[in-house]
């Protein structure tokens, strides 16, 4: 018999974080699931810790591959899903416990909605709580708002499969923005919607890729919006000021001011924006930071 929900997630070299996701999926509160983890291709032990769950739970599932990016994972792991539901998650994040009870209750409420999404709790690569993000619940306000950017959380996803199948699944063109992009097709199958609850724990860390790729995911984002919905192509001073934002809003997040990830994100700030108050602000606290640091460990 077929589960109601496939958790899809794609895994490469997640070993620091992967017991943690695989744990929060297994304890949910709504059991009736499969877990399929796609291994892109990983080099640490990845594979190893999902063949020892898998050995010891039958909901979990592995799926082997060379690595072929975030977006193929996905449409290799969603195509061999058995359930009518797909649920996301991320191989370094964390579900809150009653997450896919609230959103298939959603789901099931309301056929029109194709897609729900949730709130998030923001935390660093120790678990300690940096900040939140609460996107809008309701479809317009979340169409209103996709043409201008994501504000739905990738990793907090539950789809309709029919839908998904319907929009094209991922496109793996649409590097970096995978999500946003399937979003904005998804509004032609159904409504969208987000659960107003921080249903989920996303992982904010030096290595994550949208810290690691911050002016291309803002570029791709735009061809995104262009591509949509016509929007024009932002100006040279707006791309400069969203790139100086992103990466100040990574360096709050990122640990304490004179970590090495906070002073690359601020330098990369100061590049961006070099003529902005905030900017210097904060490249001098990290400056601070860093050399209290070095202060203390003289000691």
């Amino acid at each position: 018999m077929s589960p109601r929900v496939s958790v899809v997630m794609p895994v490469r070299d997640a070993e620091g974080f992967l017991k943690d996701a695989v744990d929060s999926v297994l304890a949910q509160t709504f059991g009736d699931l499969e877990l399929l983890a796609v291994d892109d291709g990983s080099r640490d032990a990845s594979a190893a810790i999902l063949a020892r769950y898998a050995a010891s739970d039958a909901r979990v599932r592995v799926l082997s591959s060379p690595a072929r990016g975030v977006a193929g994972a996905l449409n290799a792991g969603i195509a061999a899903a058995r359930a009518s539901y797909v649920a996301r998650m991320d191989a370094d994040d964390v579900s809150e416990p009653d997450r896919l009870a609230r959103q298939l209750a959603v789901l099931d409420a309301d056929s029109g909605i194709v897609l729900v999404g949730a709130a998030a709790t923001l935390v660093d690569d120790r678990g300690r709580v940096v900040g939140s993000v609460v996107p809008p619940a309701e479809h317009e306000a979340i169409a209103q708002r996709l043409r201008t950017h994501n504000v739905v959380v990738h990793g907090t996803v539950v789809v309709r499969r029919a839908a998904w199948s319907a929009a094209g699944g991922y496109d793996l063109s649409a590097h970096l923005v995978e999500d946003y992009d399937l979003w904005c097709r998804l509004l032609a199958h159904g409504r969208l919607a987000n659960v107003a609850a921080p249903l989920y724990r996303l992982r904010v860390h030096g290595e994550s890729v949208s810290a690691r790729a911050v002016s291309d995911q803002l570029e791709a984002a735009y061809g995104v919006r262009r591509r949509h919905f016509g929007t024009p192509p932002p100006s040279w001073a707006e791309r400069r000021t969203a790139r100086a934002d992103r990466h100040l809003a990574y360096a709050r997040m990122l640990a304490t001011p004179g970590d090495a990830p906070v002073w690359r994100h601020l330098i990369a700030a100061w590049q961006a924006k070099p003529w902005s108050p905030t900017v210097l602000r904060h490249g001098v606290s990290g400056l601070r930071g860093r050399l209290e640091g070095s202060g203390a460990s003289s000691r």
